[in-house]
């Protein structure tokens, strides 16, 4: 049944007309006829989530329904031309019906990802809920195995999972992982893995789930712990080896030369890897006899990985290279040079000093020759023997100075490409001060930002932390701070915590004072959303020193305007009004409006929660207004937000709304699916519920959530369980709502929040009716509130919290 079949029955259950489900949801009238149709076969998560709120779905019907749509299908391409195995292939097949786990382990070249891939097309029909599949680059370069988070945030994403909905932290995306294959059926390829704790989180654990596993190590560890069943692989047969090399030349061709074939064979050492080069080049060449080409292999050079059966696979790799134009030798070698796992033709062009076409044709020879392997949205990977491969021919081929030429030409191509990319998440700060010229070969501008961004961003945290820990400092601190203020709009504070520890690093290295200040600020920043906020405090007020020092004015009133939030997030209110006030008699000074319109944000918080409800409003509205000639979506959004909380807490309902509304609209818009899409949210829920709506906050507190999980921001997520508490309790399910509130009262006292361990405490006095635990809470409440300088609001009935607004809000 397909996913338009699934909403087709929904709709009928419902006695809807298209026109009715799509008035419900606010999806286009065609658009739902598409999806029943079938003309659209993946539609966006957005329009899903839509539909199943508008067939009031919850639970394993939920999960379920958002699964059809999602289904996904990750395998490569099946084997071109596979050969031999026909043993091991059936023992798999066969292991795979009852055993969950199956290990393919071989040295490198042994042909482990073939015969698992072939394995997984062959049995795929068992998975009809999906297919995943990933290269965990375990024995690539050191800096590019790719960690389980980020797989199990891509492959939940495949499972239909939001992007913004993904958990921030391991454990929880281990348990939604789990939860989103119970029941299903679906099939998990990992290959190339490092280890043991590389694999473990991303085992599927329903019963109808079944992974395959390859790998150089032998993972004792896994077929230990988790029951998984181990299957070496050898080189081939000699047989199998000729039938390999059949596939690919032909029957005729081996029978002229029988003799020839045996000594290829046997001087590739049966490794497929290695066969298959040489089948390759021997395709390019069908006028050489293959005699000829057996002669060209007696030669044998050290052995790539001392240790495996492949001992002359670096023969063979020297002879194909050999064969190449020197235009593809070129590429071939920037490819090794590179630091991430796969690239693209504008980074090549740049590196190897050619034009983007003439680096085109070279990686089609490359491909020709099965020396790179095409990968989707038009990039590059290489089987890491080769990309150990290329690095030397490199070295080997090239000067010191040269390998360094091509290397800064990388890194000029990327900090340009980033400037321009990210450039806007950077105002209101001090531009990139040490710019480079545009590259030779540019990313064209009919690629969207967005794609090259969301492509290269694994490229650019290598890059970065590579540069910090080679030398090229300026390059890591200056492409950093564009690049991370990126990533934090993102809520991506994993590699926003990456990339600034990097740029840290090197602007100490570097010797650069003001590129310190800043890459140490910015190191504040991604700390504080971790909630480690006494390390913020501190490399905060370094950062403030050293911007003083530099004479950065600018940047210090920035610094002042973020350690006032900071101050204020923990309970310094008096030095949170300072820093705020200074922040804004900074931005007079230099008659920056920017500056003007952080500082009063800041203040306008400040002042909503004192009660000085008309002081608020009036650093609000200033701030839009003074903020105007700016462009950055996210600051603009977060202004609006901030005047409709106050419109909130004055009883203006209809002010809030449309405040609220064009914040979420902006941010969504602009693709910021960060912690102020995360507040709005809340806000929202807050507005509806004060609204006399309860029942109607619950989507907006679910993707409130949502958004802290995927940030892992603690206050957020303390801040959206307390309101969630007080929705629960208002909706009758008061003993859920005391169970929101404790655990948003536990995460708030775990980070030393004490506003949102005072709004924990309000909500579970107010929840508790009667008896010793109100009072302990409500006396805990009025501690805190008095400690930190905000108004308490009485307790009050539902109806008379409906007909104004309800009590202190979170920071922001």
């Amino acid at each position: 049944m397909t996913f338009g079949d699934v909403v087709r029955d929904h709709r009928r259950r419902l006695g809807l007309s298209q026109a009715d489900l799509a008035a419900a949801t606010g999806i286009a009238t065609r658009s739902i006829r598409n999806l029943e149709s079938g003309r659209v076969d993946h539609p966006r998560q957005s329009t899903v989530r839509l539909l199943a709120d508008a067939f009031g779905l919850t639970g394993a019907d939920r999960v379920g329904f958002v699964g059809t749509a999602a289904a996904p299908s990750q395998l490569p391409r099946p084997p071109a031309a596979f050969a031999g195995r026909a043993g091991t292939l059936d023992r798999l097949r066969t292991l795979l019906t009852t055993d969950a786990v199956a290990v393919i382990t071989g040295a490198g070249g042994v042909g482990k990802t073939t015969l698992a891939v072939r394995l997984a097309h062959d049995i795929q029909e068992r998975f009809p809920d999906g297919q995943l599949y990933v290269d965990l680059h375990g024995f690539g370069p050191a800096d590019a195995a790719l960690a389980p988070e980020d797989v199990l945030a891509d492959f939940l994403v495949a499972l239909g999972e939001p992007r913004d909905g993904v958990p921030g932290a391991t454990a929880g995306r281990i348990a939604l992982y789990r939860s989103r294959l119970a029941g299903r059926r679906v099939l998990v390829v990992l290959d190339n893995a490092r280890d043991a704790a590389q694999v473990r989180p991303l085992l599927p654990a329903g019963d109808g789930c079944r992974a395959i596993v390859t790998s150089r190590d032998r993972l004792t560890g896994l077929v230990a712990t988790e029951a998984a069943t181990p299957v070496p692989l050898d080189v081939l047969s000699p047989d199998d080896a000729r039938e390999l090399l059949s596939r690919r030349l032909g029957a005729g061709r081996l029978a002229v030369e029988p003799g020839a074939v045996a000594h290829i064979v046997e001087r590739c050492d049966r490794l497929p890897l290695a066969l298959a080069v040489v089948a390759a080049r021997a395709r390019a060449e069908p006028g050489t006899a293959l005699a000829d080409l057996a002669e060209e292999l007696r030669d044998p050079l050290d052995a790539l990985d001392a240790g495996d059966a492949a001992a002359n696979v670096r023969s063979v790799l020297f002879w194909s290279y050999r064969s190449l134009p020197q235009a593809a030798r070129s590429v071939f070698q920037m490819i090794g040079l590179h630091p991430g796992a796969s690239v693209d033709v504008y980074a090549l062009a740049n590196m190897a000093g050619m034009s983007a076409a003439e680096t085109r044709r070279a990686l089609g020879e490359l491909a020709r020759l099965h020396l790179v392997q095409p990968r989707p949205g038009h990039r590059f990977g290489m089987h890491d023997l080769l990309r150990t491969y290329a690095a030397e021919t490199a070295r080997e081929a090239l000067s010191p100075t040269q390998v360094d030429a091509a290397v800064d030409r990388l890194l000029d191509f990327y900090q340009h490409t980033v400037t321009v990319t990210y450039g806007d998440y950077f105002i209101g700060r001090v531009e990139t001060r040490r710019g480079c010229a545009p590259p030779r070969v540019p990313v064209p501008e009919s690629t969207p930002a967005v794609v090259w961004a969301q492509a290269e961003r694994a490229n650019l945290v290598a890059t970065i932390t590579y540069a910090a820990g080679h030398g090229r400092f300026r390059y890591a601190h200056v492409t950093a701070a564009p690049f991370s203020a990126w990533l934090n709009t993102r809520g991506l504070s994993a590699d926003c915590l990456a990339v600034t520890a990097a740029a840290v690093q090197a602007a100490r290295a570097d010797g650069d004072v003001l590129a310190q200040a800043i890459a140490i600020g910015d190191l504040a920043g991604t700390l504080m959303r971790f909630g480690r906020y006494a390390e913020t405090l501190e490399r905060g007020e370094e950062s403030l020193r050293l911007l003083r020092a530099a004479g950065a004015t600018r940047d210090e009133a920035r610094m002042l305007g973020n350690l006032a939030e900071v101050y204020f997030v923990v309970g310094d209110v008096r030095r949170a009004r300072q820093s705020a006030e200074e922040a804004l008699r900074l931005a007079d000074v230099l008659q920056d409006s920017f500056m003007e319109a952080l500082a009063r944000m800041r203040l306008a918080v400040q002042h909503r929660e004192r009660g000085d409800l008309d002081g608020a409003l009036t650093h609000a509205r200033t701030a839009l207004e003074v903020f105007t000639p700016h462009t950055v979506e996210q600051v603009r959004a977060e202004l609006f937000m901030v005047r409709g909380t106050v419109h909130l807490r004055r009883g203006e309902l209809g002010l809030a709304r449309s405040d609220l509304l064009r914040a979420q609209s902006r941010l969504r818009a602009a693709g910021q699916l960060g912690g102020t899409l995360g507040w709005t949210l809340m806000y929202l829920a807050r507005l509806t519920r004060l609204e006399g709506a309860p029942h109607a906050a619950a989507p907006h507190l679910g993707a409130a959530l949502e958004v802290a999980g995927s940030v892992d921001d603690p206050e957020l997520r303390a801040a959206v369980l307390t309101e969630r508490a007080l929705q629960r309790h208002e909706t009758g399910e008061t003993e859920a709502g005391i169970a929101d509130a404790e655990m948003a009262l536990a995460i708030a006292t775990s980070v030393g929040h004490p506003r949102q361990q005072m709004l924990a405490h309000r909500a579970l006095g107010e929840m508790h009716a009667s008896g010793r635990l109100r009072g302990v809470h409500l006396a805990a409440a009025r501690e805190l509130t008095s400690a930190l300088g905000a108004r308490l609001v009485p307790a009050r009935t539902p109806d008379q919290r409906n007909r104004q607004n309800g009590w202190p809000t979170g920071s922001r």
